[in-house]
């Protein structure tokens, strides 16, 4: 019974997740202004043209150009490697345009991973705190897992490591609600539809649209 329910939850995602992230990606690299300048300040020493250039990429992601906006932030890192900002911003025109079905590709999907990853030891490695940046790569990490055909130990080694991103990007920000409705998938795909539905309704209370998800879950608290 659990199994059957988690395939059918797993369908359901599948189906959603792509459009989900896409909107959800999108709004995060527009509302970032002020965590830009912040990120801009603790690190040191970037060159100007690096900087230049990561600002026309981030502009090309929103007007969503990401081909281009690969191609500009590239040269971003090239003059500077180690640049944050240039490198996460890469990370979601990597992803978008893995999420775009016309130009979907596999390869742009392990490549953003792969940046994101590089981003959280960059911030990790300079004692930066950027909750968004756990909150990325645990999305990711559950986008991996939805897809995934692993085997039951991996399953359980996944769930470790998206809720560990979770909960420290929780850390950082205690009101951070996109973190907490992660949290609510996790434990819905694993069947805890009880933690789920907590999760969900602190997601609510921090303002995320949830109400769906929390009436699909009390389909089975409410019992």
């Amino acid at each position: 019974y659990m199994r059957e329910n988690m395939y059918i939850f797993k369908r359901l995602v599948r189906l959603g997740l792509c459009i989900f992230m896409a909107v959800m990606m999108v709004s995060l690299i527009g509302n970032r202004a002020l965590a830009e300048m912040t990120s801009d300040k603790w690190q040191k020493e970037i060159p100007s043209e690096a900087m230049s250039l990561k600002e026309a990429g981030r502009t090309l992601i929103i007007e969503k150009k990401y081909s281009e906006a690969i191609e500009v932030l590239e040269k971003s890192i090239v003059i500077k490697s180690d640049y944050y900002l240039a490198i996460y911003n890469l990370g979601f025109a990597y992803v978008l345009r893995g999420l775009n079905v016309g130009d979907s590709s596999e390869k742009d999907n392990q490549r953003s991973y792969e940046l994101f990853e590089q981003a959280l030891r960059i911030a990790t490695e300079n004692n930066f705190q950027d909750a968004h940046i756990y909150h990325i790569v645990g999305w990711l990490m559950f986008r991996r897992l939805i897809f995934s055909h692993e085997p039951d130990q991996d399953v359980a080694r996944r769930y470790m490591e998206i809720n560990e991103m979770a909960q420290k990007a929780l850390q950082i920000d205690p009101s951070f609600g996109k973190a907490h409705y992660l949290l609510g998938m996790v434990s819905e795909l694993k069947g805890d539809f009880e933690h789920a539905l907590i999760c969900y309704l602190r997601a609510k209370d921090m303002g995320e649209k949830v109400e769906e998800d929390i009436g699909r879950v009390r389909i089975y608290t409410d019992k």
